[in-house]
């Protein structure tokens, strides 16, 4: 729960008798669904704004308190399900003589001071309070507990504990603020200035007041000490000079990324190995092996996409500074700080469902990872088989670390072997139907370089790009620049730590 600044009065609600529906109008409802940045005035959860999955909420109950059937400040717009929950249901704290206080539900009207939270009124941050231990996460789900007698009553009588506030906090958590923070915490790693600010902006974007479950995403920030961070205003931009736009000389080549794919629309093929790999992730380990720039790190992208557990955690190897690197990378993706210990990363794979995607496997000896680094690793991939795993290179991992690390690793990872693409989807890739609007390359020109590429697809799209070069400039000789690009790839395609 968060606090509601509650908005004026709707016109067709001033001045309404006692009698009648009138809380209940179109006007009224749209009113409250704004007011409320269309959630539930309790449990923070997404209310659509057409429909019947919504309730206006009597906050003292209408059954019970008739002269407040249409006051405005009264009304609130709930779910379904806290609507019901809390129902009739309205809890008053009494004091005696001695002033101790205790709480009774009233069945009639009285003036007593409420036992639960009116959020147009008061804070209820202040008065909640989320278990937010991993220990705890781990075990069960996302509790929440009241740090105060409104606290408390709020929560019984609406329900908050319920199995189904319980879930839907705990898909938050594991969803959306753990890898927020593994980002956040990232570019404050080893991020350029502008990877930070990026970064903070969109952290700060949870807490909003218009975010779903706005109040444990600030009880989650404030618990791992970054609500000041995300909070803190960006320096002020210095005002760009004014430059004339540079006018493009041609059309926008298609084929010029040569990176690993993130843009769905740009992976052509593979559909099959895709869907084989997903299946094999349900608590079982992969070895991607293939040729330099065949597409295994764009494979590792698509499975993040698809992977439906709690938590990813990307390592690129080729990236990594040192051993320290490794680990704090570790823990970063698992929501520990940098330098949390093995046995505190070790405890965090417990009870949830990870996906680790290392790549570039080739590169961890050089970067100081050792056997034990990885023996270490693969006795926590072998004991949780809620984790899962995949790792990319060009050699078996007996190759790179040796018979002792190399048989136990090959005792939980299936090695699959990602090959060229088939003659349909080499074609299909150098019709870029990413960029429809873009001039395309004719039947004769795709098959020439497919003759020459192989249907290796970083060759391929390499060969698309010179092609199309030559469409817009009659003097760049494509296939003499291809054949250049095709010798250079070969002296320099050798596995990383050969010479």
């Amino acid at each position: 729960m968060i606090k509601i600044e509650r908005l004026p009065c709707p016109p067709s609600l001033k001045d309404k008798s006692e009698e009648g529906n009138y809380y209940n109008t179109r006007e009224v409802v749209e009113t409250l669904w704004k007011m409320q940045h269309g959630k539930c005035c309790y449990c923070e959860m997404d209310l659509p704004e057409k429909g019947h999955l919504k309730a206006v909420e009597h906050f003292k109950p209408k059954a019970v308190f008739k002269g407040l059937r249409n006051d405005w400040k009264n009304l609130l717009l709930a779910c379904a399900q806290c609507n019901g929950k809390k129902s009739n249901k309205f809890p008053v704290i009494l004091s005696d003589e001695n002033n101790v206080e205790s709480v009774l539900y009233i069945v009639d009207e009285r003036d007593e001071t409420p036992a639960i939270i009116d959020p147009s009124k008061i804070d209820p941050e202040p008065h909640l309070a989320y278990e937010l231990d991993l220990d705890r996460i781990h075990k069960s789900f996302v509790n929440i507990r009241g740090k105060s007698v409104l606290g408390r009553e709020t929560i019984a009588t609406v329900g908050l504990t319920d199995a189904f506030y319980l879930k839907a906090r705990r898909r938050w958590y594991w969803r959306v603020l753990m890898p927020s923070l593994a980002r956040l915490s990232e570019a404050e790693l080893d991020g350029s200035e502008r990877e930070k600010q990026t970064q903070r902006k969109d952290f700060a974007a949870l807490l909003a007041d218009k975010e779903i479950h706005g109040g444990l995403s600030r009880a989650f920030a404030r618990h791992h000490g970054v609500i000041d961070l995300v909070s803190k205003p960006a320096a002020p931009k210095p005002k760009p000079r004014q430059v004339k736009p540079r006018q493009p000389k041609g059309p926008i080549n298609p084929f010029t990324n040569t990176a690993a794919i993130h843009d769905p629309a740009q992976f052509i093929g593979r559909e099959k190995m895709l869907r084989r790999l997903s299946n094999s992730l349900n608590g079982g380990c992969v070895a991607l092996i293939g040729e330099p720039k065949i597409g295994k790190s764009s494979i590792l992208l698509r499975l993040k996409e698809a992977w439906r557990g709690d938590t990813v955690v990307p390592i690129d190897f080729s990236g990594l500074t040192g051993r320290d690197h490794f680990y704090s990378k570790l823990a970063v993706n698992l929501g520990l700080k940098a330098d949390a210990s093995e046995e505190e990363i070790g405890d965090a794979f417990e009870e949830r469902r990870l996906l680790l995607l290392l790549d570039e496997i080739e590169a961890a000896p050089v970067k100081g990872i050792r056997e034990e680094d990885m023996s270490w690793l693969r006795a926590k991939c072998n004991s949780h088989p809620n984790v899962s795993a995949v790792i990319s290179g060009q050699r078996q991992l007996c190759d790179i670390f040796g018979d002792s690390a190399g048989s136990a690793w090959d005792n939980i990872f299936i090695p699959k072997q990602v090959k060229y693409l088939t003659r349909a989807e080499a074609e299909t890739l150098l019709e870029h139907p990413w960029a429809p609007d873009e001039m395309p390359l004719v039947p004769n020109t795709i098959r020439e370089i497919l003759d020459k590429t192989g249907l290796h697809p970083y060759r391929i799209q390499r060969g698309g790009y010179h092609a199309f070069e030559a469409l817009h400039d009659p003097d760049y000789d494509w296939r003499a620049e291809l054949q250049q690009e095709l010798e250079n790839c070969n002296m320099q395609w050798r596995p990383v730590g050969e010479g």
